[in-house]
């Protein structure tokens, strides 16, 4: 069992490759973290087979006027996801301010507000380009990175230490445990 949770949050339905990408790079960066990732794109794509497929299911649901489904569809998407939010130790999100975005805004909201999760941020506009309320609740319970080498080697910094620092402990105990051993075995 993974020590952390995070929820990867940002744009899917107008991002250019569905938001998969970048999800799928840092994923296996924060297993080493021993943080378990749940991924809105992976859920998306089991459920339909794809981002591709998903959007394209729920826009015909639109353009046919089916909004009984479509309202039952995006009840289920907003639930599971809003719990994504409510499991997580700390959110990583992509923040793109030339992307529309719904569910990002709402889940980051959430996260910050209501539940005061640290929210990290990457983001590569400079922030006189973020919407104001969104600095403000990003700022407020997390931190903003330019690049995602940055953004890693803050999480590594913050929640790989405890890694480290139980290591050294097993190592320190391992080493006093031998010592005495070694008294026990000199003594006699």
């Amino acid at each position: 069992m993974a020590k952390y949770t995070t929820y990867l949050v940002g744009p899917m339905q107008d991002a250019k490759d569905g938001g998969v990408k970048w999800r799928e790079r840092i994923t296996p960066k924060l297993h080493e973290l021993d943080v378990e990732v749940i991924d809105p794109t992976v859920t998306e794509s089991e459920e339909y087979g794809s981002i591709e497929e998903a959007q394209k299911t729920l826009k015909n649901y639109v353009a046919t006027g089916k909004w009984d489904v479509w309202d039952a569809k995006l009840d289920d998407i907003i639930k599971r996801d809003i719990e994504a939010v409510y499991a997580s130790t700390f959110i990583v999100a992509f923040y793109d301010p030339d992307t529309k975005m719904g569910g990002t805004l709402c889940e980051i909201w959430e996260a910050a507000w209501h539940r005061k999760i640290p929210v990290y941020v990457v983001c590569h506009n400079p922030m006189k380009d973020w919407n104001m309320w969104m600095l403000r609740t990003v700022r407020r319970s997390g931190q903003i990175f330019p690049s995602w080498a940055q953004l890693m080697e803050f999480l590594n910094d913050k929640y790989g230490e405890t890694k480290t620092q139980n290591k050294s402990l097993v190592t320190r105990v391992v080493d006093v445990v031998q010592e005495i051993g070694h008294k026990l075995s000199s003594s006699k």
